[in-house]
Parts: structure tokens; C-alpha cells; sequence
């Protein structure tokens, strides 16, 4: 066999044992059509309740949003209530968002086949980094309340599971393994709602 073929039957091998090693990317996002909509609405109400220009609203439409759409509708649904008892008497921007994502985390909950992927990528993270059985750590993800298990999955859209699943999956394991599964979250986090600089 010449080194041509040679090279390419290995390099064949090579990509076959890579792709192996991923966590496959979501075939679809049956969810995208409700998301835009859901955007639309946040930022509806960040324009009327004069938290964004009225011109921002095409860049607040296009943003990328990591949320989930469930997430999304139950972030605006509270902020608006919130806006309306402060009154003139608004808190910082921080505060607000932080006090309706513990709501909308609560409200939207999530079922027990919810962010499977990510569950799966955080237990057999645990089983290679911190030698915890992947069925141990299966079982108490199962046994989260809602809200509890929502922090972890049904707040964050397809895509961005998958991406918090492969960083996961694919980040060595370090002596703390808490701060290193929440670094896996954060650039999804980050993305959960647009608001104008």
C-alpha cells in the first residue's frame, strides 16, 4: 500500500475515533419558531416599559438568545409585573433580572427527560473527575425539584445545552470540579437575555 492511501485510511480511523470522543449536536431545534416569538416579546416589553430604544428593537430581535423559550416568556411575563408594583421606584437592572430568573426558574420547572444530553455529559463528568458511579449521580439529577433541575437544563435552549455538554465532556478534570462545571455554563448564561448596553 502506497503512502497516500495508507495516510488517508488512517486519517479516516482518526476522524472516526474524534467524532467518538463529541457528544453528538442536536439534528434540530423544534423550539426555534417559538423562540423568535418569545424574543419578539421581551423585547416588546423592554422598548415599551423604556428599559430599550425604540430602535433597538430590530438588534434586540436578531441577538442571540441561549434562553429557552419557556424561560424567555416566563423572564418577560415577571419582569412586566415587576416594572408595574416598582412603579417610579425601579431597582438596578442586575437585581431585577436575578430576582425574575429565581421566578421563571421556579415557574418553568422541568420534567425528568429534560436536558438529557447535558445530564448525561455532567455525570460522566463526575464519574471521570470526582469517581462518582454515573448512576448515582443519574438518580439524585431525578430526584431534583423542578426549579432545582431548570438551573441545569430547561432555562437553556437546544443549542445551548449542547454546548455547555461538550465543554463539559471535553475539559479536564481540575481540583475544583463545582467551579469548573459552573465556567462550562457561564458563556450560555451570559447570552439568557439581551438588554441594550
Amino acid at each position: 500500500m502506497s503512502m497516500g492511501p495508507l495516510r488517508s485510511a488512517l486519517l479516516t480511523i482518526l476522524g472516526t475515533a474524534l467524532a467518538a470522543c463529541h457528544v453528538a449536536a442536536p439534528v434540530a431545534f423544534p423550539d426555534k419558531p417559538e423562540l423568535v416569538r418569545a424574543q419578539a416579546g421581551w423585547c416588546d416589553l423592554l422598548v415599551k416599559s423604556g428599559l430599550a430604544e425604540a430602535s433597538s428593537r430590530a438588534t434586540c430581535a436578531a441577538a442571540i438568545t441561549t434562553a429557552s423559550p419557556a424561560f424567555l416568556k416566563a423572564m418577560t411575563k415577571c419582569v412586566a409585573q415587576r416594572l408595574e408594583s416598582y412603579g417610579q421606584k425601579r431597582p438596578d437592572r442586575g437585581i431585577l433580572v436575578a430576582e425574575c430568573r429565581d421566578e421563571a426558574q421556579y415557574n418553568i420547572g422541568a420534567s425528568t427527560t429534560e436536558g438529557a444530553e447535558v445530564i448525561e455529559a455532567r455525570c460522566q463528568r463526575m464519574q471521570r473527575c470526582e469517581r462518582v458511579a454515573a448512576s448515582e449521580c443519574r438518580a439524585s439529577m431525578a430526584k431534583l425539584e423542578g426549579a432545582q433541575r431548570a438551573v441545569f437544563t430547561s432555562t437553556y435552549n437546544p443549542p445551548a445545552l449542547h454546548e455547555v455538554a461538550e465543554c463539559l465532556s471535553s475539559k479536564s478534570c481540575t481540583d475544583h470540579e463545582d467551579e469548573a462545571q459552573l465556567t462550562c455554563y457561564a458563556p450560555v448564561t451570559e447570552q439568557l437575555v439581551w438588554f441594550p448596553n
